[in-house]
């Protein structure tokens, strides 16, 4: 058992060995073409529904992230018609 430990610990040390770089030159690109953060950060449910906070690099602008957010929240609370979800109006 703890041989398999072991394991896992030498080769994700490994593995971020050689991804560093990687992960410093995307920061580096983000922050050169966007100058804000680098990371999102977002909150996901895990194991028996507890959530967790998980961060990620922003593939997006900033400003297109909250506007793309507004755009779900209209999308969810709307109908495609622009009816309110559970209207008698929608079809």
């Amino acid at each position: 058992m703890m041989s398999r430990r072991l394991m896992d610990i030498v080769g994700s040390s490994i593995f971020l060995l050689f991804a560093t770089p990687i992960f410093l030159v995307t920061s580096l690109a983000i922050w050169l073409t966007d100058g804000d953060g680098v990371f999102y950060r977002q909150t996901r449910v895990g194991l028996r529904g507890r959530p967790f906070e998980l961060l990620k690099f922003r593939s997006m602008r900033s400003t297109v992230c909250r506007s793309m957010t507004l755009q779900k929240f209209r999308k969810a609370s709307l109908g495609d018609a622009g009816w309110p979800v559970d209207s008698p109006l929608q079809d």
